[in-house]
């Protein structure tokens, strides 16, 4: 199967998988809000409450099997004004004031403490949500199944919990500073101090707030006073005074909940998102932007109305929550009279298309007791499924299009899975370790989750171990390599049995092509060799002689595949190309040569010189080996091919005659033309005698030819033991040579070649 179809598929299952059928519901508030209980708290015994927990009754959204409900709670802070002090304090009543904010600050330790210790925070502080909510859940079963839904809620009340805590122990820390001070001090100082006692109330009334002691899910930790008497102790000794409501710190909590109170095992629409607009009295919130809360949320005026509106792309099946807080002047009244139910919008996910993968995870659950192995195992069967259902509908496809087209079902095998490379050994040695490893990650390293989650949950389960996605990763690979290589096995042994002649025969054809290629490069190879000898123009197709043998033909064609016999075709066309055009062009020089050749003469004889540009009858590749060929060829001296042109020189008879001395060809020569000296050149010597002697000659040649009435001999030799004398005539030149008896051929052949300078010299 080719790799990018496997990627395509797995594309596609993951798009699958992560989406499914999405569908988006809005519930709009149309219900009042029913409140079931209230429970409101005097720690100080004034008279005014000092908090007040509401809870409300769930309102069933549009009878869609989810409910949402809210939970309120107010903490109060209180101003006080000393009406009366106490006139004859002293120093003793500073100190027993002083002792009792000891006393509450000891008895406030102790129920810290135990608070602490029951949300797993005992001697450590944490100010990170998921941190705060993660130390919970180590310290009880309990609360690690509140984190299921409110993880981000319980994290955030431990933070403002420590954050109280810590507020309580600066207050005491101040008052008692200030305490001492007091018995000399003015009306300002003593009431600055009488509001510090104020604020410790008001802290602890804001610690019993927290949903940490108060929202029914959790309830941690028992309600205390934290030993407020203490306080009221402290701060009675000064004098006498009365409270008066200053403001109101509401901590508001919405959660959204199957009406069953369970949604697990729901395949069939499954929620993946909540949404949710929460509208308040806009004379209870004046300022939306000074809501405060550690969940993203926005916040807008609509009307008469602060809305606050929160969304969530989580999916779960257990719920969701959000909380924000709020100060304000106005009492709860004010609140609950113009309260409804928040509007709700649900998005759920259909996954009943994947009710066999959730069979498969609960199924191998139950036999190896492991979520994260069952998990890997269950995803790995659903592809090896996909997979084959894949394979089967490629190819009764092709099968069906092949029988129509009247082809056998070879040709449908071949065209539905190609060439099959056997990779069974490999793939099985990789699927044994990767289920081993993923046992081991999953059974030793990975913590296992407290309940099984439902299919779209257990991504969010899923990503809060490191371990656990290891080891489901590594059994993904493992099973899906086990069922490569039953599918590879299968291939092998039912296509080898389909079309195995097919495959040996096309094996016998590729290796005929690579041995036909190596054939035609040793042919180019030789046609080069020969060619280059008659300076033939063989550059391009050396240029391709020397790819061939770099891309190495020997290792290519060791192995049958359909990038190699693709290679071997492309090259065997390069070198059949480059051989058959190098044979064309050597044709057409040689029958075309002699018209050449004389075209050539001509030009010289007309212009002196000859450009490449200039043989227009001559196909533009041949016409620098042309004139090459025409130089060595013509045996005209005085001609040289320099570039792209063909030039005569300019060369006189003394310097041909130097020449062939240089070259010991001639001992020396005199040329006579018209009966005078014309050239006399020696090796040795002036030769002035034998250019006398030769003029002698000449004449006594004459003299008995005209006596025996004969014409003058054309050529006359003279030969001595070492030396020969060569006596030549020509139309208008005579010439006399001295040379070597083994010299003698070549001297006179080139000499005759070289008479034609002294016939068109001046």
């Amino acid at each position: 199967m080719r790799r990018t179809t496997l990627v395509l598929q797995i594309f596609l299952l993951v798009f699958l998988l992560g989406f499914g059928c999405l569908a988006e519901t809005d519930f709009p508030s149309s219900k009042s809000e029913v409140l079931t209980n209230t429970q409101s708290v005097d720690l100080d015994g004034d008279g005014i409450q000092d908090y007040i927990i509401y809870d409300f009754a769930p309102v069933s959204a549009g009878g869609d099997g989810i409910n949402v409900q809210r939970h309120i709670s107010v903490s109060v802070l209180t101003n006080a004004t000393y009406t009366s002090l106490n006139q004859d304090l002293t120093d003793v009543d500073l100190l027993v004031a002083d002792q009792s904010l000891s006393e509450f600050s000891i008895s406030r330790m102790q129920d810290e403490t135990v608070c602490s210790g029951m949300i797993g925070i005992s001697g450590m502080y944490c100010d990170d949500v998921i941190g705060c909510s993660r130390k919970c859940s180590a310290a009880s079963v309990r609360c690690r199944k509140s984190t299921e839904i409110y993880e981000e809620q319980l994290g955030s009340s431990m933070i403002d919990y420590g954050n109280d805590n810590n507020l309580i122990v600066s207050h005491i820390r101040n008052a008692r500073r200030m305490v001492m001070e007091l018995r000399n001090a003015n009306d300002e100082d003593r009431n600055a101090y009488l509001f510090k006692t104020r604020e410790m109330v008001w802290t602890v009334a804001d610690i019993n707030a927290n949903p940490i002691y108060s929202y029914p899910a959790f309830t941690f930790c028992d309600h205390s006073d934290f030993g407020i008497p203490f306080v009221l102790e402290a701060a009675g000794k000064i004098g006498n005074y009365t409270t008066s409501p200053a403001s109101y710190h509401y901590t508001v909590l919405l959660s959204v909940k199957p009406s069953d109170g369970s949604g697990a095992g729901r395949l069939d629409a499954e929620i993946s998102g909540v949404g949710l607009a929460d509208s308040l009295p806009k004379s209870v919130v004046e300022k939306p932007e000074e809501i405060s809360s550690r969940q993203k949320l926005t916040t807008g005026i609509n009307g008469s109305y602060a809305v606050v509106s929160w969304d969530s792309t989580k999916a779960s099946d257990q719920g969701y929550a959000v909380m924000y807080a709020f100060t304000s002047s106005e009492p709860p009244e004010a609140l609950l009279q113009g309260l409804n139910p928040p509007d709700l919008k649900v998005r759920k996910v259909n996954l009943a298309l994947l009710a066999p993968t959730n069979f498969f995870i609960l199924s191998i659950n139950d036999i190896v007791k492991n979520y994260y192995l069952a998990y890997g195992a269950g995803i790995g069967i659903t592809l090896a499924i996909i997979f084959f259902i894949y394979n089967l509908a490629v190819l009764i496809y092709h099968a069906v299009n092949e029988r129509m087209a009247g082809a056998s079902l070879t040709v449908a095998f071949r065209k539905a899975f190609g060439r099959t490379v056997v990779s069974w050994k490999t793939d099985l040695l990789i699927s044994i370790a990767a289920l081993a490893l993923g046992f081991h990650v999953a059974t030793t390293m990975a913590e296992q989750p407290a309940a099984i989650p439902s299919l779209v949950e257990s991504i969010n389960v899923i990503i809060k171990s490191e371990m656990g996605m290891v080891g489901i990763a590594l059994t993904i690979i493992g099973v899906m390599l086990a069922y490569f290589t039953i599918e590879n096995i299968a291939k092998i042994i039912i296509l080898e049995r389909v079309y195995g002649m097919v495959i040996r025969k096309e094996k016998d054809q590729f290796l005929s092509m690579a041995t036909e290629l190596k054939d035609k490069i040793k042919e180019l190879e030789t046609l080069i060799d020969e060619y280059t000898r008659d300076d033939f123009d063989v550059s391009k197709e050396y240029d391709i002689l020397n790819s061939l043998k770099a891309e190495k033909t020997d290792w290519v064609s060791k192995e049958v595949t359909v990038r190699n016999k693709a290679t071997i075709e492309e090259h065997l066309s390069r070198a059949d190309s480059a051989v058959s055009s190098l044979r064309e062009r050597k044709k057409i020089a040689d029958e075309n040569w002699p018209k050449w050749k004389e075209s050539i003469s001509k030009m010289l004889v007309e212009q002196d010189e000859v450009y490449t540009s200039s043989l227009i009858t001559v196909p533009a590749s041949l016409r620098a080996w042309a004139l090459g060929r025409y130089v060595k060829e013509s045996g005209v001296e005085g001609i040289s091919f320099e570039r792209d042109s063909l030039r005569k020189k300019k060369v006189s008879p003394q310097q041909l005659v130097r020449e062939m001395i240089d070259k010991e060809l001639l001992k020396g020569a005199v040329v006579l033309k018209q009966d005078k000296i014309a050239v006399a050149e020696f090796a040795e010597g002036s030769g002035t005698v034998m250019s006398a002697l030769t003029l002698k000659l000449n004449s006594h040649l004459q003299s008995m030819a005209k006596n025996l009435g004969q014409h003058p001999p054309q050529s006359f030799v003279s030969i001595g033991d070492k030396s020969v004398i060569v006596l030549m005539k020509n139309r208008t030149v005579d010439s006399v040579l001295f040379l070597n008896k083994d010299k003698f051929k070549d001297a006179v052949e080139q000499w005759k070649a070289k008479m034609k300078i002294f016939d068109s010299s001046g």
